[in-house]
């Protein structure tokens, strides 16, 4: 069978875009079926593919287990099956690891005490970086009326000296593990392989003092918060509820801002008021984390005008930050250049607190060899694995 897919314009990520957010399915099984029903159907139940695997069996909210299919394009698997241990709470996941259970976690650092797994002898530790981004939003509309500007944070100045004013790769690391990268500008580990992002802004409160009385805050009566012309410096920072790495580095900022007299009140709330406030641009600041698209081009979701409203919930907007991502999406020679020039001015503008670029640290047994780890999808390449010559226990054997 064929597929014809047809552009307006040619430009350089249209492979990318035919392909990576529309993954074919297997119209023989589904071509009769309404979309609204395939979720609960016997294809999502026992689904068909043409991977290196095929489908086992199930026991839900336990386990999936996967068998080698032979007869993939690539060549048989090195692994004669391989089952999936689902397990919500971080503690068990990390009992399954520690009793043997388990051959391998995809992240080290979201189990509790991550430090009692760390370089124990029958383990190896792959680094991979991922397209996971942590950043704390400064909200650039004023929450109350969205067509003003914020009072606080259209100030650059103020922006960039909260940015200063904090020990990012300290917060980040505390959070995320000693692997996790401080981005200079919203750039993931993995995009930075592509965009040469400036160096971040460094840590230095000594400027970050500078910036702020250059914007004419004081601390004219003496109670420890800055103040200008009656207001103090003050604002609210949203948390969601169930993400403790974010309320983890919200505590520490708002500690490090306290130091150099900011009032920073910390928000926690509960996922769905969360997105909403969020949606709506009613918060001062707010604790996000995002899965970038592995591509640069994704950056106009968040960061372009035109996004303003959708994706950009800062109200961010730069129309030569905008110039910049249009023109590199569409060139095939000099796009690294535009990319790196249009990360480069949203670092400059600070439009945000760029905290962490993750980067997993995955524990797998010794006894597998062979070993690859995608970064946009984890455990893609786990048919390529196998087990040492001599190695086998016997969950390994048909």
């Amino acid at each position: 069978s064929e597929i014809t897919i047809r552009f307006t314009e040619s430009y350089a990520e249209q492979l990318y875009d035919a392909i990576y957010h529309a993954p074919p399915l297997p119209s023989h099984l589904l071509a009769a079926m309404s979309p609204d029903s395939v979720a609960t159907s016997g294809f999502a139940a026992r689904p068909v593919g043409n991977g290196p695997f095929r489908f086992g069996h199930r026991v839900a909210g336990q386990s999936l287990e996967l068998i080698a299919n032979p007869d993939f394009f690539l060549g048989p698997p090195g692994l004669g099956r391989v089952v999936f241990l689902l397990a919500s709470d971080p503690e068990t996941r990390a009992n399954l690891l520690l009793s043997g259970e388990a051959d391998a976690v995809d992240n080290l650092y979201t189990l509790p005490n991550a430090a009692r797994l760390e370089n124990r002898p029958e383990f190896q530790y792959l680094s991979v970086p991922t397209l996971s981004l942590g950043y704390a939003t400064l909200n650039l509309r004023d929450p109350g009326d969205t067509a003003k500007p914020h009072p606080l944070f259209a100030s650059r100045n103020l922006r960039r000296a909260l940015v200063m004013a904090l020990n990012r790769e300290q917060i980040a690391r505390s959070a995320y593990g000693r692997e996790t990268r401080v981005p200079s500008a919203p750039v993931s580990a993995v995009l930075e392989r592509i965009v040469r992002a400036p160096k971040p802004l460094p840590f230095d409160t000594a400027e970050a003092r500078r910036l702020l009385a250059r914007d004419g805050w004081r601390d004219s009566d003496g109670d420890g918060t800055l103040d200008r012309g009656g207001r103090p410096l003050a604002f609210s920072v949203m948390v969601p509820a169930p993400v403790a790495a974010r309320r983890l580095m919200a505590a520490q900022m708002q500690e490090a801002w306290r130091q150099l007299g900011i009032r920073a009140e910390m928000e926690v709330v509960e996922p769905g008021l969360y997105l909403q406030r969020r949606a709506a641009g009613r918060y001062d600041v707010e604790m996000d984390g995002v899965t970038q698209d592995p591509t640069p081009s994704g950056l106009s979701q968040s960061w372009s005008c035109g996004a303003i409203g959708s994706g950009n919930v800062a109200g961010y907007c730069n129309p030569q930050v905008d110039s910049l991502l249009a023109g590199a999406s569409r060139s095939r020679e000099h796009a690294p250049e535009l990319w790196r020039r249009a990360v480069t001015a949203i670092a400059e503008d600070a439009p945000a607190v760029f905290l962490a670029a993750q980067v997993f640290v995955v524990p797998v047994h010794r006894r597998f060899t062979s070993l690859s780890l995608r970064p946009e999808s984890l455990w893609a390449e786990v048919w390529q694995w196998r087990v040492a010559p001599g190695a086998a226990i016997s969950r390994d054997r048909p």
